[in-house]
């Protein structure tokens, strides 16, 4: 994906910029995205629910046994 974004820009911003220009591409277009859709599940979700779902102890089946048997 860097290599086509810097193919991309390397048109049309000058080639001292292109590794910044790449770097906050990358940056805007997935991170951003991520850390957007971590605040939005949270939000919906709510952070002690989710606490609860990722906390090992509040599973059914997690006393050292295998819950698929």
């Amino acid at each position: 994906a860097e290599l086509g974004g810097f193919s991309l820009f390397s048109l049309i911003c000058p080639k001292e910029l292109l590794g910044v220009y790449v770097v906050l591409w990358r940056f805007f277009t997935f991170y951003i995205s991520v850390i957007i859709g971590g605040l939005v599940l949270i939000k919906m979700v709510g952070f002690e629910k989710l606490k609860r779902i990722t906390n090992r102890e509040g599973r059914k089946g997690a006393q050292g046994k295998d819950s698929r048997q």
